[in-house]
């Protein structure tokens, strides 16, 4: 499993979460609905990068997941985009 970020989404981050270089932040799962888990779907949350499944770094950020995350994708990658109409974060696992 590997994570995309674009640029977009890097700034977004940024932005949204006051983030600077040597910040990180966890794709992680919550109770809620997507067509990749049932039941489950994606949310973020800055924290320290612990027991890391997967990360890439962008611009000084760390996005990660944990190993206690990895079932959700099911051995697909992970691409985080930023959706300027809704102005969020989109997640796409393919």
């Amino acid at each position: 499993m590997d994570i995309h970020v674009d640029g977009a989404a890097t700034k977004w981050l940024k932005d949204e979460f006051g983030l600077v270089p040597g910040g990180a932040v966890r794709i992680m799962t919550r109770y809620g609905d997507s067509l990749t888990q049932p039941g489950f779907a994606l949310t973020l949350s800055v924290e320290r990068p612990t027991e890391v499944a997967s990360a890439v770094e962008r611009d000084g950020i760390q996005v990660f997941v944990k190993e206690q995350d990895t079932w959700y994708f099911d051995g697909h990658d992970v691409y985080l985009s930023y959706d300027a109409k809704a102005d969020e974060l989109s997640f796409d696992v393919r």
